[in-house]
C-alpha cells in the first residue's frame, strides 16, 4: 500500500496492518484559509432548526497551533491542553457537550465553515475511545476533533443515522442537496416506494406499484437523489435523506452524519467509526393504527452515508471505517407492514432493504456499499400494491494528504 494518503471513496476501509504516512496537517501545500466563509444553513437537521450559539468562555492566548486543519480557519485550528477520554456516552454538536465536564484545558466551540454550514469544534491534547467503549455523536453540526497530540479510536464512535434520525451534520428525511425524490399515489391503492438518498453516488429508485389492466396508471417510484458529497470532501457535511413513500407511510431515512478527525502527531483506529445512513421506514399494513390510516402504503428511502475525514502525519487503520447507504423499506401489505430498511452499518456488507409485508408489499433496495451500488426497491404488480423504497448511497471515507 502506497505510502502516500490518498482518499478512498465508494468504500468502508477495512484494512488490516496498513499503515499511511503522509506529509500531515502542517505541510506547506495548505490551503489559505484567511477568509472563512459564512454559515449557509444547509447540510445538517431540520431546514430552520438553528443550533444554539456556543457560549463557551474564549480560550488563552497560549494554547498550541495545528496547522493546516482542513475546513477551518488558522484562528480555530489549536489543540487543547488536557486529554480527554471517553469510555461511553454521548457528544452533542448542538449543545456542545462530551456527556462529561469538559477538563481544564478542553475547549468545545463553533466555528463557520470555510466554505459550508457551521462546524462544532472540540480541541484536545489527546483523544481516546478505548476498546469496548461505545461513543455516539449527535446534533445538527459536523464535527472536528483537533487534537495537539495523538488520536486513538478503539472502541466505536458512532456518528451514522438511525432510521429517521440524522447523524452529526446530517440532513433529515427528504432533505439535503441529494435528497430522494416521493413516491406517489395512483389511484386508491397503487403507492410506490420513495427514492434512496444520494451522497458520494447517485441514490436508486424507488419501486413502482404497476398493473396489467389496461387503461389504469402506474405509479411510478421516486427517483434516486445525485450526488451530493464530492470526494475531496471540500465541504465537510453529512448525507442527504432519502424520500418518503406514499399512502400510509412510517417514514425514511435520514443522512449520516460527517467526523473530521485532525492531529498534528497520528490518527490510530483499531475499533470502529460508523456515518452511516438511516434506513428507509416501512410503509404500514391496511388497518395499520399506528397512523390511523385504512390503506396501507410504500417503503421510505434509505438515507445516504456520511463523511469520515482523518488528517495528520502519521494515520493508520486497523479497524473498520465506514459511510454506507440506508435499505429501503418495504411496501405494506394486507395484513402486516413492511419491514424498515437497516441502518447502513460498518463493515464491507449492504444495508439490506425491508421486506415486504405479506401479500401486495414488495420490498425494500439493499444500500450502496464498498463493492455494491444501492438497489432499487422492488416493483408490486398486482395493481392494488406498494412498491419498496430504494437505497441510499455510499458516503465517503478520505485520509487527506494536505
Amino acid at each position: 500500500m502506497s505510502a502516500r494518503l490518498a482518499f478512498v471513496t465508494a468504500a468502508a476501509v477495512a484494512l488490516t496492518g496498513c499503515q499511511f504516512d503522509p506529509s500531515g496537517v502542517s505541510g506547506s501545500d495548505a490551503k489559505d484559509r484567511s477568509n472563512p466563509g459564512d454559515d449557509d444553513g444547509e447540510g445538517g437537521g431540520t431546514p430552520g432548526d438553528e443550533p444554539p450559539p456556543a457560549d463557551n468562555p474564549p480560550p488563552p492566548d497560549d494554547l498550541p497551533v495545528v496547522e493546516g486543519v482542513a475546513h477551518l480557519p488558522p484562528e480555530a485550528a489549536y489543540g487543547g491542553t488536557a486529554d480527554v477520554a471517553l469510555s461511553s456516552g454521548q457528544i452533542d454538536t448542538d449543545a456542545l457537550t462530551i456527556g462529561a465536564a469538559l477538563p481544564d484545558g478542553v475547549f468545545f466551540d463553533s466555528w463557520s465553515q470555510l466554505d459550508g454550514p457551521e462546524l462544532a469544534v472540540l480541541h484536545v491534547e489527546r483523544l481516546d475511545v478505548p476498546q469496548g467503549a461505545s461513543v455516539s455523536v449527535v446534533g445538527s453540526r459536523a464535527l472536528i476533533v483537533v487534537a495537539a497530540g495523538d488520536i486513538s479510536i478503539d472502541g466505536l464512535l458512532d456518528a451514522g443515522a438511525h432510521l429517521d434520525r440524522p447523524g452529526p451534520g446530517g440532513s433529515s428525511p427528504g432533505q439535503g442537496a441529494g435528497g430522494g425524490g416521493a413516491g406517489e399515489r395512483t389511484g386508491d391503492s397503487r403507492d410506490s416506494g420513495g427514492g434512496g438518498a444520494g451522497s458520494a453516488f447517485a441514490g436508486a429508485r424507488g419501486g413502482d406499484a404497476t398493473t396489467r389492466l389496461p387503461f389504469v396508471s402506474d405509479s411510478d417510484g421516486g427517483d434516486g437523489g445525485g450526488p451530493s458529497l464530492d470526494r475531496e470532501v471540500s465541504t465537510l457535511a453529512g448525507g442527504s435523506g432519502g424520500g418518503a413513500g406514499s399512502g400510509c407511510v412510517s417514514g425514511s431515512g435520514a443522512g449520516g452524519g460527517a467526523v473530521q478527525l485532525s492531529s498534528a502527531t497520528s490518527v490510530e483506529v483499531t475499533g470502529v467509526i460508523n456515518a452511516g445512513g438511516g434506513g428507509g421506514g416501512g410503509g404500514l399494513g391496511e388497518g395499520d393504527d399506528l397512523s390511523g390510516c385504512d390503506d396501507f402504503g410504500s417503503g421510505g428511502g434509505g438515507g445516504g452515508g456520511g463523511a469520515v475525514l482523518l488528517q495528520a502525519p502519521q494515520v493508520s487503520f486497523l479497524g473498520d471505517v465506514s459511510a454506507n447507504g440506508g435499505g429501503g423499506g418495504g411496501g405494506g401489505g394486507e395484513s402486516s407492514r413492511g419491514e424498515d430498511g437497516a441502518d447502513g452499518a460498518a463493515g464491507l456488507d449492504p444495508a439490506v432493504g425491508g421486506v415486504g409485508g405479506g401479500d401486495r408489499g414488495a420490498s425494500g433496495g439493499a444500500g450502496g456499499a464498498p463493492d455494491a451500488s444501492p438497489q432499487e426497491g422492488a416493483d408490486e404488480g398486482s395493481g392494488e400494491g406498494n412498491g419498496g423504497g430504494g437505497g441510499g448511497a455510499i458516503g465517503v471515507v478520505l485520509g487527506l494528504d494536505p
